[in-house]
């Protein structure tokens, strides 16, 4: 801590002189008409303070490692918020007919897979494959290039097969349910 305080002390530049020059430095008395001089306390001290043993010298530069490397982390992890909150691009999925939910699967280069439940995407600039899964299980694929701040919009056909809604299976009978009428099964077509 000591080393820090001195490195900042604004009497560091006179500290300096009175570590190379030591006693020798007489400094002008003030009072009066005198012009009698006299032999810093200051320097005398500082001249005969004893010299920072190994130990104290590793101790300060720790000290100012440590602080150092916190300051550095602080200011990588801000730079890294920074980047991915705001360096991106906007991709728009934009199906010709409304549709109630898509599942986008967002796939990049590296072979990383993200999935976004929402038409509008904010990705980091690249390239990415898009594969687009409507509420009825179709799905389409896309190749697109995203672009820092420009909105990429991507068109898509809605087939009118994939609209209408299936029946919802009927349960079977299931043992412990004796007092039910069993339902005949369906068999699936094909």
């Amino acid at each position: 801590m000591k080393f820090i305080t001195k490195l900042f002390s604004p009497w560091l530049p006179f500290e300096l002189l009175l570590l190379k020059y030591g006693p020798s430095i007489r400094v002008k008395k003030m009072s009066g008409n005198s012009t009698a001089t006299r032999t810093n306390p200051t320097a005398s001290v500082a001249a005969s303070a004893p010299a920072k043993t190994g130990a104290e010298k590793a101790q300060s530069w720790l000290t100012v490692a440590s602080t150092a490397a916190g300051v550095i982390g602080a200011v990588g992890t801000g730079a890294v918020w920074l980047i991915a909150n705001f360096y991106t691009g906007t991709v728009e999925v934009r199906p010709d007919q409304p549709v109630e939910s898509v599942t986008i699967k967002v796939y990049d280069t590296k072979g990383k897979e993200s999935t976004f439940h929402s038409k509008n995407l904010q990705l980091m600039p690249g390239t990415y494959h898009l594969e687009v899964v409507m509420p009825d299980g179709h799905s389409k694929h896309f190749d697109t290039a995203v672009r820092f701040g420009e909105t990429t919009p991507l068109p898509m056909s809605v087939s009118e097969a994939g609209k209408q809604t299936e029946p919802e299976p009927t349960k079977k009978k299931r043992w412990f349910q004796f007092w039910k009428k069993a339902e005949p099964e369906q068999k699936p077509a094909g």
